[in-house]
């Protein structure tokens, strides 16, 4: 009875802060579960419940206070602007500042797993991060977007207008325009997956 308790109140804690398991989420079509996690502000949130990232990495102007370390926790500030649309992919700014996010994200010294995105609501920057990782690993983008929807009162208009972006590029491929290492990202998420497979039960 109190370990059922205690994971309701966890569950109702990560509800408030909009956290989720993106591989939960996708399953099976997405990243292995437990490596990518993504929410809103982690200011007054405990390191259990924002799953136990080794990596945060925040979106938002705002820089965050240091956290965690007795953990190891790596922080990363990559914020996104605020004088700009950052739903439009299509603009330079957007994409110099996704093209700056994922090859933090090939780089698995810099981010070990498992990864925490975060913004203020985690939903606006945090959606546009997840939806260009999501597209670099293949998912297709009717699940992109089913992904993005789970979030409150996420505007499913703008995350089609994100993918666009990409897609008036000619695809995530030529969206980063060969300044991202996007073989050493999927390799990285393919080696957690057969991991986990091998691991025990």
């Amino acid at each position: 009875f109190f370990s059922a308790r205690m994971d309701d109140e966890l569950q109702q804690q990560q509800q408030r802060a909009n956290w989720r398991d993106v591989g939960l989420s996708l399953s099976p079509t997405g990243p292995p579960q437990g490596i990518l996690f993504r929410c809103g502000a982690t200011t007054f949130v405990p390191y259990e419940v924002l799953g136990s990232p080794r990596t945060i990495i925040n979106l938002r102007m705002d820089n965050d206070e240091p956290k965690f370390s007795e953990h190891g926790v790596q922080h990363l500030y990559l914020p996104a602007r605020n004088d700009c649309e950052n739903y439009n992919t299509a603009q330079a700014s957007v994409r110099d500042w996704l093209t700056q996010l994922m090859c933090a994200i090939a780089d698995a010294e810099r981010t070990p797993f498992p990864i925490l995105f975060h913004c203020r609501a985690g939903r606006d920057r945090t959606g546009i991060a997840v939806a260009a990782l999501l597209s670099i690993l293949g998912v297709p983008e009717t699940t992109i977007v089913a992904e993005f929807l789970l979030s409150d009162k996420a505007p499913r208009n703008m995350i089609e207008l994100a993918l666009q972006g990409f897609a008036k590029a000619g695809g995530i491929e030529k969206y980063f325009r060969r300044k991202v290492p996007l073989s050493a990202i999927r390799a990285r998420f393919d080696e957690a997956a057969e991991r986990l497979c091998a691991s025990p039960e």
